[in-house]
């Protein structure tokens, strides 16, 4: 019995002389990668690189842009309401608008004295634009900055209605300057 079975593996399997006059005959061919299979591969990942770091940059740089630019829009929205407070305790009957190319003073109205049925008025409050480009407030003689990097401030009255607006600057991406502008225009009470 094991005589038979040996046979049989003997001719279905080719004996160790056989397999290497066949290896002598054909050119067997190794396996792996040649040179030019390798550099077209890197060229082909080096491509794909650069066009995944291309497109993050832009969207890194356009993601910067929008945030430095809401910035400065909600910088200038700040500014805006507490000007727009100001100007609405004030009132038409105000004594005193002086307006200049860059600034603006005016009187808030403090109360209404009753006895004598009419309105106090507090001290000037002056809002001006200095040359280094800060848009200050100041009242009884305190000054504190309200905006850095203002490029322009205009200031309108015509009867009862108050009109102004600013315009400032930021370094964004790659310190790339943004500007921006607010304007306001508001009703005054009697």
């Amino acid at each position: 019995m094991t005589a038979i079975i040996m046979r049989v593996r003997s001719r279905t399997s080719p004996s160790l002389s056989e397999k290497k006059t066949s290896q002598s005959r054909y050119c067997v061919r190794q396996a792996g990668t040649t040179l030019v299979e390798l550099i077209i591969a890197l060229l082909i990942l080096s491509f794909v690189t650069a066009s995944i770091v291309y497109v993050t940059l832009g969207t890194t740089s356009s993601i910067e842009t929008h945030t430095s630019r809401g910035l400065l829009q909600s910088m200038l929205a700040e500014a805006i309401d507490r000007m727009t407070r100001d100007f609405q305790q004030t009132g038409t009957a105000c004594p005193d608008w002086n307006i200049g190319t860059d600034s603006i003073t005016f009187n808030r109205c403090t109360g209404y004295d009753v006895t004598v049925a009419q309105r106090t008025w507090g001290p000037p409050v002056t809002y001006s634009l200095s040359p280094d480009g800060e848009l200050t407030r100041t009242e009884n003689g305190l000054s504190f900055v309200l905006l850095k990097r203002v490029t322009d401030v205009d200031f309108q009255i015509n009867d009862s209605l108050v009109s102004f607006a600013i315009e400032a600057e930021m370094p964004g991406y790659n310190q790339k300057m943004l500007s921006s502008s607010l304007s306001c225009s508001l009703f005054l009470n009697n």
